[in-house]
């Protein structure tokens, strides 16, 4: 039986030999464990052969040595920001509505949230970090783009900061936070975040009352809608266009350094590679660097 055993300083292979190997083993991916065994070179590789491996309590260990999040100091920041994008919206419905979202307990639902399960922002505090990239770089391409002599129509800021915000909410549903990697829950398997985010969005605007509710989805569902790159909606909004867009560059450029760092965690022996296939990308990605690490010139 083959274990891989990882925290936050990286992973080594462990193998289990019959005469050591019990069933409950096979209930143990995702926990945290005590290992027994003894270190020895298998195939040039060096490893733990297994002789015992038990599931730990909750008390016996320190969470910080398994899962990746952020620093308290960024996630204080991240969160301040969070306050002042939402209350620079001056649209009294699409205010009210981000404030019935983001309430305290529920920020802190969020702040455990990683961006992705598997490419980007996969750690603790990855979701807020994204949303906020998102949200920012937006903003910024409606500055930097806007006043040129074709422009047409001018983006909504309201709008689009609502949907920047709001894109990627129904992630609160679909990733559980009882366990130490990000992993889906039955929820998130059976509806997809996309589509939670739809429903989530819809059923808190219809809780609101009277005058603070947003009288048509239609074009901030549409933002969500159309906002990740599997998405079968395509953005058709000027809003739309640009959120999808910031949501591509800040995923991008976190899958990037979450190739590397992964690669690095799992493939010690290779010893910084420079060519790294990525699943995300669909193509070979190249480690940029000092000394050995540069590119082709």
């Amino acid at each position: 039986m083959d274990f891989h055993l990882i925290d936050v300083s990286g992973n080594v292979i462990g193998k289990c030999w019959s005469e050591n190997m019990k069933e409950e083993y096979y209930n143990y991916p995702g926990k945290v464990v005590r290992v027994l065994g003894r270190i020895e070179l298998y195939r040039d590789v060096y490893g733990i052969r297994i002789v015992d491996v038990r599931p730990v309590r909750d008390n016996e260990y320190d969470p910080g040595d398994f899962q990746i999040r952020l620093p308290d100091d960024e996630i204080d920041r991240l969160e301040q920001r969070l306050h002042e994008l939402i209350n620079s919206i001056t649209d009294n419905a699409y205010n009210a509505l981000l404030q019935a979202v983001f309430t305290p307990g529920r920020i802190k639902r969020f702040v455990n949230l990683p961006g992705d399960g598997r490419f980007h922002h996969v750690y603790t505090g990855g979701w807020l970090q994204h949303t906020i990239a998102v949200a920012e770089i937006a903003l910024f391409v409606k500055h930097l783009c806007s006043n040129n002599p074709v422009e047409v129509t001018k983006a909504d800021y309201n709008l689009l900061l609502t949907g920047a915000l709001l894109f990627d909410v129904g992630k609160i549903n679909s990733y559980t936070q009882q366990r130490l990697v990000p992993s889906f829950t039955l929820r998130g398997r059976l509806v997809g975040h996309i589509q939670d985010s739809l429903i989530f969005i819809s059923c808190m605007n219809n809780n609101l009352q009277g005058t603070l509710k947003v009288a048509d989805l239609t074009k901030l569902l549409h933002i969500v809608a159309s906002a990740h790159r599997s998405s079968e909606i395509k953005p058709m909004t000027k809003e739309a266009v640009i959120i999808s867009q910031a949501n591509a560059i800040s995923a991008a450029h976190a899958a990037y350094d979450e190739l590397f760092y992964n690669f690095d965690k799992w493939h010690p022996e290779e010893d910084g590679k420079r060519h790294v296939y990525s699943k995300y990308f669909e193509t070979d990605m190249v480690r940029s660097g000092k000394g050995n690490n540069t590119y082709v010139r």
